[in-house]
């Protein structure tokens, strides 16, 4: 499933940040170079990595397209 994901700048693992749904996903299937439109990020948010746990603020620049 499709999905945005965030890297780590420690430990450079990527997660999940947000999966698209599959409605928007078909809309995007067959169109190699357009993608569905990011999710908002809040102004000043934060995550912790999964894999490192290290806290790292969240930018809307930071969000991948991933579908692997």
């Amino acid at each position: 499933m499709p999905k945005w994901v965030v890297i780590c700048p420690m430990c450079k693992r990527q997660h999940t940040y947000a999966e698209v749904e599959n409605s928007e996903a078909n809309t995007f299937r067959f169109d190699a170079d357009a993608t569905p439109p990011k999710p908002a990020v809040q102004q000043g948010e934060k995550q912790k990595c999964p894999a490192c746990g290290r806290e790292m603020p969240i930018r809307n620049c930071d969000l991948n397209y991933s579908y692997l």
